[in-house]
Protein backbone atom coordinates (compact mmCIF):
# COMPACT_ATOMS: atom_id res chain seq x y z
CA UNK A 1 0.00 0.00 0.00
CA UNK A 2 1.31 3.22 -1.03
CA UNK A 3 0.94 5.91 1.52
CA UNK A 4 0.74 9.73 1.04
CA UNK A 5 3.68 11.67 2.74
CA UNK A 6 2.69 15.02 4.94
CA UNK A 7 4.67 17.28 2.31
CA UNK A 8 2.59 15.30 -0.66
CA UNK A 9 -0.53 15.81 1.56
CA UNK A 10 0.25 19.78 1.52
CA UNK A 11 1.61 19.96 -2.13
CA UNK A 12 -1.80 18.59 -3.34
CA UNK A 13 -3.94 20.83 -0.99
CA UNK A 14 -2.30 23.91 -2.21
CA UNK A 15 -2.93 23.07 -5.64
CA UNK A 16 -6.76 22.76 -4.83
CA UNK A 17 -6.85 26.50 -3.44
CA UNK A 18 -4.64 27.71 -6.48
CA UNK A 19 -6.64 26.46 -9.18
CA UNK A 20 -6.68 29.37 -11.49
CA UNK A 21 -9.92 31.22 -12.45
CA UNK A 22 -11.10 30.60 -15.79
CA UNK A 23 -9.31 33.74 -17.75
CA UNK A 24 -12.42 33.29 -20.94
CA UNK A 25 -14.86 34.57 -18.83
CA UNK A 26 -15.41 38.28 -19.05
CA UNK A 27 -18.21 41.03 -18.86
CA UNK A 28 -18.90 41.67 -22.38
CA UNK A 29 -17.84 45.77 -21.54
CA UNK A 30 -17.13 47.53 -18.07
CA UNK A 31 -16.15 51.11 -16.90
CA UNK A 32 -14.41 51.14 -14.41
CA UNK A 33 -13.81 55.28 -12.69
CA UNK A 34 -12.55 56.57 -8.97
CA UNK A 35 -15.10 57.99 -7.69
CA UNK A 36 -15.53 61.86 -6.57
CA UNK A 37 -13.95 62.50 -3.35
CA UNK A 38 -16.17 63.88 -0.76
CA UNK A 39 -19.57 63.53 0.40
CA UNK A 40 -22.38 62.56 1.33
CA UNK A 41 -22.68 59.70 -0.85
CA UNK A 42 -24.86 56.13 -1.10
CA UNK A 43 -23.09 53.26 -1.92
CA UNK A 44 -23.74 50.12 -3.25
CA UNK A 45 -24.18 47.14 -5.32
CA UNK A 46 -26.49 45.35 -7.54
CA UNK A 47 -27.40 43.49 -10.43
CA UNK A 48 -26.11 40.19 -11.73
CA UNK A 49 -27.31 36.89 -12.15
CA UNK A 50 -30.09 36.07 -9.81
CA UNK A 51 -31.18 39.46 -9.52
CA UNK A 52 -34.05 41.60 -10.91
CA UNK A 53 -30.98 43.20 -13.35
CA UNK A 54 -29.11 40.30 -14.49
CA UNK A 55 -27.71 41.61 -17.74
CA UNK A 56 -26.02 44.41 -15.72
CA UNK A 57 -23.52 45.11 -12.49
CA UNK A 58 -23.20 48.56 -10.62
CA UNK A 59 -21.16 49.40 -7.92
CA UNK A 60 -21.44 52.99 -6.45
CA UNK A 61 -18.73 54.53 -4.27
CA UNK A 62 -17.59 50.85 -3.39
CA UNK A 63 -14.44 50.04 -1.92
CA UNK A 64 -12.06 47.55 -3.58
CA UNK A 65 -12.75 45.43 -0.27
CA UNK A 66 -16.55 45.08 -0.87
CA UNK A 67 -15.74 44.06 -4.97
CA UNK A 68 -13.51 41.47 -3.31
CA UNK A 69 -15.64 40.21 -0.92
CA UNK A 70 -18.60 40.47 -3.80
CA UNK A 71 -16.18 38.61 -6.28
CA UNK A 72 -14.94 35.59 -3.99
CA UNK A 73 -18.03 35.00 -1.65
CA UNK A 74 -16.38 36.11 1.82
CA UNK A 75 -16.99 37.88 3.97
CA UNK A 76 -14.36 40.73 5.05
CA UNK A 77 -13.17 39.02 8.01
CA UNK A 78 -11.80 36.19 5.25
CA UNK A 79 -9.76 38.94 3.34
CA UNK A 80 -6.34 39.86 4.14
CA UNK A 81 -4.48 43.12 2.66
CA UNK A 82 -3.84 46.52 2.57
CA UNK A 83 -5.54 48.94 5.08
CA UNK A 84 -6.74 51.21 1.91
CA UNK A 85 -9.04 48.38 0.49
CA UNK A 86 -11.42 49.99 2.57
CA UNK A 87 -11.55 53.43 1.74
CA UNK A 88 -10.76 53.87 -2.14
CA UNK A 89 -14.26 53.80 -3.48
CA UNK A 90 -15.06 53.17 -7.55
CA UNK A 91 -17.85 53.11 -9.48
CA UNK A 92 -18.53 50.48 -11.93
CA UNK A 93 -20.99 49.79 -14.51
CA UNK A 94 -20.41 46.10 -16.43
CA UNK A 95 -22.79 44.67 -18.81
CA UNK A 96 -22.69 40.55 -18.02
CA UNK A 97 -23.16 38.17 -20.62
CA UNK A 98 -26.65 36.81 -21.31
CA UNK A 99 -27.35 33.19 -19.19
CA UNK A 100 -24.11 33.62 -17.09
CA UNK A 101 -24.47 31.91 -13.99
CA UNK A 102 -23.55 33.14 -10.42
CA UNK A 103 -20.28 31.34 -10.45
CA UNK A 104 -19.45 32.54 -14.04
CA UNK A 105 -20.31 35.87 -12.73
CA UNK A 106 -17.91 36.16 -9.86
CA UNK A 107 -15.37 34.81 -11.81
CA UNK A 108 -15.63 37.98 -14.59
CA UNK A 109 -15.34 39.96 -11.43
CA UNK A 110 -12.41 38.19 -10.09
CA UNK A 111 -11.06 38.46 -13.54
CA UNK A 112 -11.98 42.46 -14.14
CA UNK A 113 -10.28 43.45 -10.68
CA UNK A 114 -7.20 41.52 -12.10
CA UNK A 115 -7.07 43.28 -15.40
CA UNK A 116 -7.92 46.59 -14.54
CA UNK A 117 -6.05 46.72 -10.56
CA UNK A 118 -3.38 44.41 -11.11
CA UNK A 119 -5.07 42.31 -8.18
CA UNK A 120 -2.76 39.66 -7.41
CA UNK A 121 -4.48 36.62 -4.58
CA UNK A 122 -4.25 33.32 -3.04
CA UNK A 123 -5.86 31.38 -0.83
CA UNK A 124 -4.36 30.18 2.68
CA UNK A 125 -5.19 28.71 5.66
CA UNK A 126 -4.34 31.10 9.03
CA UNK A 127 -4.99 30.28 12.92
CA UNK A 128 -7.51 32.93 13.02
CA UNK A 129 -9.97 34.12 15.74
CA UNK A 130 -13.02 31.71 15.70
CA UNK A 131 -15.93 31.23 18.00
CA UNK A 132 -16.64 27.35 18.59
CA UNK A 133 -20.59 26.55 18.77
CA UNK A 134 -20.60 24.31 22.13
CA UNK A 135 -23.19 22.49 23.93
CA UNK A 136 -23.61 24.34 27.03
CA UNK A 137 -23.30 23.31 30.56
CA UNK A 138 -27.08 24.13 31.28
CA UNK A 139 -27.91 21.64 28.53
CA UNK A 140 -28.82 20.99 24.77
CA UNK A 141 -32.93 23.05 24.74
CA UNK A 142 -33.64 22.76 20.79
CA UNK A 143 -36.17 20.48 19.88
CA UNK A 144 -35.33 17.83 17.04
CA UNK A 145 -37.13 17.67 14.47
CA UNK A 146 -39.90 15.35 13.20
CA UNK A 147 -42.11 14.89 10.35
CA UNK A 148 -44.70 16.43 10.41
CA UNK A 149 -47.52 15.12 7.98
CA UNK A 150 -49.20 17.97 5.40
CA UNK A 151 -52.36 17.52 7.72
CA UNK A 152 -50.56 19.04 10.49
CA UNK A 153 -48.28 21.35 9.41
CA UNK A 154 -49.57 25.24 8.41
CA UNK A 155 -51.58 25.41 5.35
CA UNK A 156 -49.22 27.13 2.51
CA UNK A 157 -49.72 30.95 2.77
CA UNK A 158 -51.42 32.58 -0.18
CA UNK A 159 -49.70 32.98 -3.59
CA UNK A 160 -47.26 36.61 -3.17
CA UNK A 161 -48.03 36.73 0.39
CA UNK A 162 -46.26 35.01 3.31
CA UNK A 163 -47.99 34.32 6.67
CA UNK A 164 -47.21 36.27 9.65
CA UNK A 165 -46.95 35.64 13.61
CA UNK A 166 -48.36 38.16 16.02
CA UNK A 167 -45.24 40.15 16.19
CA UNK A 168 -45.63 40.50 12.56
CA UNK A 169 -42.66 38.90 11.41
CA UNK A 170 -43.26 35.96 8.24
CA UNK A 171 -43.74 32.92 9.86
CA UNK A 172 -41.97 29.51 8.59
CA UNK A 173 -44.77 26.88 8.11
CA UNK A 174 -44.49 24.51 10.44
CA UNK A 175 -42.75 20.97 9.22
CA UNK A 176 -41.30 23.45 5.94
CA UNK A 177 -37.97 23.04 5.82
CA UNK A 178 -35.40 26.21 5.91
CA UNK A 179 -34.24 29.01 7.63
CA UNK A 180 -35.95 32.75 7.58
CA UNK A 181 -33.91 35.64 8.88
CA UNK A 182 -36.13 38.76 9.46
CA UNK A 183 -35.24 42.24 11.03
CA UNK A 184 -37.66 44.15 12.17
CA UNK A 185 -37.92 47.37 14.71
CA UNK A 186 -34.60 46.80 16.27
CA UNK A 187 -34.72 42.77 16.77
CA UNK A 188 -33.14 40.10 14.73
CA UNK A 189 -35.35 36.81 14.07
CA UNK A 190 -34.11 33.74 12.95
CA UNK A 191 -36.53 30.66 12.42
CA UNK A 192 -35.23 27.33 11.59
CA UNK A 193 -37.17 24.18 10.54
CA UNK A 194 -35.36 20.93 10.05
CA UNK A 195 -31.78 22.71 10.07
CA UNK A 196 -28.36 21.52 11.67
CA UNK A 197 -25.89 22.91 14.43
CA UNK A 198 -24.19 22.90 11.63
CA UNK A 199 -26.52 25.29 9.83
CA UNK A 200 -27.06 27.21 12.84
CA UNK A 201 -23.06 28.15 12.50
CA UNK A 202 -23.24 29.05 8.90
CA UNK A 203 -25.83 31.87 10.05
CA UNK A 204 -24.06 33.30 13.47
CA UNK A 205 -20.82 33.54 11.21
CA UNK A 206 -22.67 36.16 9.39
CA UNK A 207 -23.68 37.80 12.01
CA UNK A 208 -20.51 38.04 13.92
CA UNK A 209 -16.89 39.86 13.25
CA UNK A 210 -15.01 36.67 12.95
CA UNK A 211 -15.74 32.80 11.57
CA UNK A 212 -18.29 30.13 13.57
CA UNK A 213 -17.16 26.92 13.67
CA UNK A 214 -19.46 23.56 14.43
CA UNK A 215 -17.77 21.61 17.27
CA UNK A 216 -20.99 20.05 19.34
CA UNK A 217 -20.97 17.25 17.52
CA UNK A 218 -24.66 16.83 16.96
CA UNK A 219 -25.77 15.44 13.55
CA UNK A 220 -28.92 15.76 13.96
CA UNK A 221 -31.89 18.49 12.47
CA UNK A 222 -33.49 20.87 14.69
CA UNK A 223 -36.32 23.06 14.91
CA UNK A 224 -35.37 26.48 16.79
CA UNK A 225 -35.63 30.44 17.24
CA UNK A 226 -33.06 32.69 17.67
CA UNK A 227 -34.14 36.60 18.73
CA UNK A 228 -31.64 38.77 19.16
CA UNK A 229 -30.81 42.53 19.43
CA UNK A 230 -28.13 43.13 16.53
CA UNK A 231 -26.87 46.30 18.48
CA UNK A 232 -23.89 45.63 20.39
CA UNK A 233 -24.59 44.90 24.14
CA UNK A 234 -22.37 42.61 24.69
CA UNK A 235 -19.17 42.04 22.81
CA UNK A 236 -17.96 38.83 24.02
CA UNK A 237 -19.46 35.40 24.75
CA UNK A 238 -19.15 35.87 28.43
CA UNK A 239 -21.23 39.22 28.28
CA UNK A 240 -24.73 37.35 27.00
CA UNK A 241 -27.12 39.43 29.33
CA UNK A 242 -30.14 40.95 28.56
CA UNK A 243 -30.05 44.83 28.44
CA UNK A 244 -32.62 47.60 27.62
CA UNK A 245 -31.22 46.76 24.19
CA UNK A 246 -32.85 43.34 23.82
CA UNK A 247 -30.72 40.28 24.22
CA UNK A 248 -26.88 39.83 22.92
CA UNK A 249 -26.67 37.33 20.18
CA UNK A 250 -24.38 35.60 22.66
CA UNK A 251 -27.21 35.65 25.22
CA UNK A 252 -29.99 34.07 22.31
CA UNK A 253 -27.36 31.42 21.51
CA UNK A 254 -27.31 30.32 25.36
CA UNK A 255 -31.15 29.88 24.94
CA UNK A 256 -30.84 26.84 22.83
CA UNK A 257 -28.58 25.32 25.24
CA UNK A 258 -25.06 26.16 23.06
CA UNK A 259 -22.67 28.63 23.95
CA UNK A 260 -20.32 30.77 21.94
CA UNK A 261 -16.37 30.57 22.68
CA UNK A 262 -13.35 32.26 21.39
CA UNK A 263 -10.47 30.19 20.36
CA UNK A 264 -8.18 30.32 17.78
CA UNK A 265 -8.93 27.51 14.84
CA UNK A 266 -8.46 27.37 10.74
CA UNK A 267 -9.58 29.81 8.61
CA UNK A 268 -9.35 30.04 4.82
CA UNK A 269 -8.18 33.87 3.60
CA UNK A 270 -8.16 35.16 0.59
CA UNK A 271 -4.52 37.12 0.69
CA UNK A 272 -3.79 40.16 -1.33
CA UNK A 273 -0.39 39.89 -2.81
CA UNK A 274 -0.75 42.92 -4.96
CA UNK A 275 -3.20 45.39 -5.94
CA UNK A 276 -3.41 49.35 -7.69
CA UNK A 277 -5.07 51.86 -6.57
CA UNK A 278 -5.67 53.43 -9.84
CA UNK A 279 -7.54 51.24 -12.29
CA UNK A 280 -6.02 50.99 -16.08
CA UNK A 281 -8.31 52.98 -18.48
CA UNK A 282 -10.89 52.65 -19.75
Amino acid sequence: MVRNSPVALALCACALLAQATDRSLSFDAASVKPAAPGGPFSVGMRGGPGSSEPGQFTATNATLLMMIMQAYDVPSFRISGPSWLRTERFNIVARVRTGATREQFQAMLQNLLADRFGLVAHRETRQEPIYALAIDKSGLKMRESRKISQAEGDPPPAPGMAALDKDGFPKLPAGQKGLLRNFNDGRFLIQANQETTADLAGVLSDQLDRPVLDQTGLKAAYDFTLEFSPMPTARSPEDGHESELGLSIFGAVKRLGLKLESRKGPVEMIVVDRIEKTPTEN
